[in-house]
């Protein structure tokens, strides 16, 4: 009878317009796509560089990007809410109701100041002349990688005898928090040297004399 019964474009009187069509609706998706993925490559370098998260190692790696210092925002929270942890956990005091924490090499004064001033009462900074009567909590390697990461501490037992545990930290855009920790044998976690940060140099003592509030979770 002269009517198309057929489906395709060309029976519907549709070639050109729908080959217009076609060429209109795949412009617009791939425009789409394209913007989505330079908003979502944009986003993640601005979180990474804006100081939410960090990617920290401590001591310094030997390759890689990551820095080698505990100066960074994140380094400082996840310092803060590891030693918390350990110090309520263990709480080791001298008769004055003091104790020492002993950062790692390169932390700056006011670093040092920084971690100090949000840790439970009594806590100090080596200082030269401290004798072996006053306790101290030892960090030993900080890892970061983005918003999550591991904190080595050593703490004091009793006598010359010092625990070791590493403690599991995530945080980045909502404050550091510890997720879980695991007890080693006293010596298997090495004590760092004694740090002593100082104006414009850095202070390691040879031996010890002898004479932003952080959310506490479950530990998994």
């Amino acid at each position: 009878m002269g009517i198309g019964t057929g489906n395709s474009a060309a029976g519907l009187g549709w070639g050109p317009a729908c080959g217009r069509m076609e060429r209109i609706m795949y412009g617009k998706t791939s425009n789409m796509f394209r913007t989505l993925g330079i908003t979502v490559v944009a986003a993640s370098i601005s979180l990474l560089w804006g100081g939410c998260v960090s990617y920290t190692s401590v001591p310094e790696p030997s390759k890689g990007i990551a820095l080698g210092h505990t100066n960074s925002g994140g380094s400082i929270k996840s310092i803060v809410a590891s030693l918390e942890r350990v110090i309520l956990r263990h709480p080791v005091r001298d008769e004055h109701g003091e104790y020492a924490v002993n950062l790692p090499v390169g932390t700056t004064p006011e670093t040092a100041a920084t971690i100090v001033s949000r840790l439970p009462t009594g806590a100090v900074l080596p200082y030269e002349g401290m004798d072996g009567s006053v306790p101290v909590y030892h960090i030993g390697r900080v890892w970061l990688r983005g918003s999550s990461g591991k904190v080595d501490v050593v703490y004091p037992i009793e006598g010359d005898v010092d625990g070791g545990v590493t403690i599991w930290v995530h945080g980045g855009d909502r404050p550091w928090y510890v997720k879980r920790m695991q007890y080693w044998a006293p010596g298997t976690v090495p004590t760092p040297e004694m740090y002593v940060p100082l104006d414009g140099e850095v202070g390691v003592m040879d031996a010890v004399e002898e004479s932003e509030e952080v959310d506490q979770e479950q530990d998994g």
